[in-house]
């Protein structure tokens, strides 16, 4: 949910590969605790795997960032490139934006 979210917000599209564990539902729409995502351009990439690494934090490339659409993947590993299955999600931001608003005001 954050990734699309963010997505919807920035008006950016993704695409991601997301590890999974029992569950690709949990992949796809969970919210654990202690877990975030960050978007950084990637010439940053090497400096925020440096500074994990001095504190022994876990960090996983999921995918990047472009385009307008959201494509997302629950997979046992990540990378963020589609296997010969495809796409889990694949949405055009447009789409997205609708359903997301839709929702919004059912639950305002």
């Amino acid at each position: 949910m954050a990734i699309a979210e963010s997505a919807i917000a920035g008006r950016i599209g993704v695409q991601a590969t997301l590890p999974t564990g029992d569950r690709n539902d949990t992949a796809l729409f969970g919210e654990g605790p202690s877990r975030f995502v960050l978007s950084l351009p990637e010439d940053a990439a090497g400096a925020v795997f440096a500074l994990a690494g001095e504190w022994e934090v876990p960090l996983v490339v999921l995918g990047h960032t472009g385009g307008a659409r959201v494509r997302l993947r629950a997979s046992g590993d990540a990378g963020g490139i589609p296997g010969d299955r495809g796409w889990d999600v694949d949405v055009s931001l447009d789409e997205l934006d609708r359903a997301y608003d839709a929702l919004s005001e059912v639950f305002a």
